[in-house]
C-alpha cells in the first residue's frame, strides 16, 4: 500500500475512470514473467515525422535514465509492449478489477 487506505482507494478510482484515449490494462500476477525478466519502466515516444526528430524509447533505471533511438531498440521495445498487452488483462476487465480492489480500500 502506498499512503493511507483513501489514497490507495482514491488512486485505483482514478485509474480505472480515466477518458477513452488513456489506456490502462493490469497484468496480473498469474500472468508471472512473460518476457522472462522483468524489464522495468519504458516509454516509447513517437513524434511527428515533420520534426525529422526519430522514434526514441526512454528507459527508467536505478542508476540513470536511457533514451535509444536507434531502429533495432525501439524496436526492440515495440515487440516487449506488444508481449506485455496479449498477457495483461482487457481493457474492460482490467478497469473493473481496478474498481474491485478500490472497495477492499474502502474503510
Amino acid at each position: 500500500m502506498v499512503g493511507s487506505p483513501a489514497v490507495m482507494r482514491n488512486a485505483l478510482r482514478h485509474l480505472a475512470d480515466l477518458p477513452e484515449n488513456v489506456t490502462v490494462q493490469v497484468l496480473p500476477f498469474s500472468a508471472g514473467f512473460p518476457l522472462g525478466v522483468a524489464c522495468g519502466p519504458f516509454t516509447v515516444l513517437d513524434f511527428d515525422r515533420a520534426t525529422g526528430e526519430p522514434p526514441t524509447v526512454y528507459v527508467e533505471g536505478y542508476r540513470g535514465n536511457m533514451y535509444y533511438d536507434m531502429d533495432k531498440a525501439v524496436t526492440h521495445y515495440r515487440d516487449t509492449f506488444r508481449k506485455l498487452q496479449r498477457v495483461a488483462l482487457p481493457l474492460a476487465d482490467s478497469k473493473q478489477m481496478l474498481r474491485r480492489v478500490a472497495r477492499e480500500y474502502e474503510q
